[in-house]
């Protein structure tokens, strides 16, 4: 494996050859604390505050946290359909971490996992996996005096999603976010049930669209009469081009 920056998610980890399904990749490391603890409850409220956090939560509220001291297995980054995934192991007592591809991932690909933001509420950042089942947006925080959280503003009521189980992204142009009971009550479940989703909006651009290039294909294909097929109807304008000025 070796480390290179990608376009919009800062560092990344690359395959330095061909790794086959279902092979150990490394252990995630670092310290290893409980968010019960002073030194854990300050590094939680920190990574409160910032859109890049490594930290995993492990069991008995313990966490591994390499921001400090660790692998290079901090630098994968998330993917909403990735090629890796996380696996706890008991070994002599304590709880490890360790990545396994999920299928074949060619050389030079980039690592991937899912980071699962369900626990450190981490502020919602715009997700750049670009993957068909990407979910647009990763993590919640609320703000420190309990007004409006910090979360993409849903393009129908105009509030702030501020849970990612009704978060619902469009996959069209606009990329909007909306609250999927908004969804449900302007444009109804079937507008769900396609994948990926594309908003009523881009939709009607979409449709526009199509029929404007319809329209220019027969434009584009409409021949004038003196270049028509049919040798008599060519010879009458050959004999007389003002014809083409009546015309």
């Amino acid at each position: 494996m070796f480390p290179a920056k990608t376009e919009k998610k800062g560092w990344g980890l690359f395959a330095g050859e061909f790794i086959p399904q279902g092979t150990f990749v490394m252990q995630y490391v670092g310290e290893v604390f409980s968010v019960d603890t002073a030194l854990g409850r300050s590094r939680v409220q920190e990574y409160k505050q910032s859109t890049c956090t490594y930290l995993m939560q492990t069991t008995n509220g313990e966490v591994i946290d390499p921001t400090k001291v660790g692998n290079v297995a901090r630098l994968i980054n998330h993917s909403c359909e990735p090629n890796c995934r996380t696996q706890k192991w008991h070994v002599l007592g304590e709880i490890c971490v360790g990545i396994f591809t999920v299928r074949d991932i060619q050389e030079n690909e980039e690592l991937s996992f899912d980071y699962q933001f369900d626990f450190f509420k981490t502020p919602f950042t715009r997700c750049y996996c670009g993957t068909p089942q990407c979910k647009g947006f990763l993590g919640v925080r609320p703000t420190t005096d309990g007004g409006e959280v910090s979360a993409p503003q849903c393009g129908y009521c105009k509030r702030a999603v501020t849970d990612r189980t009704e978060l619902v992204v469009c996959r069209g142009a606009s990329k909007e976010a909306f609250h999927l009971e908004c969804v449900m009550r302007k444009e109804g479940k079937r507008a769900l049930d396609k994948a990926p989703f594309v908003c009523k909006s881009c939709r009607s651009k979409q449709r526009d669209k199509a029929v404007d290039q319809v329209e220019g294909d027969v434009v584009s294909q409409a021949v004038c009469p003196w270049d028509s097929e049919d040798p008599g109807v060519r010879q009458y304008y050959e004999d007389s081009p003002e014809n083409r000025l009546l015309d």
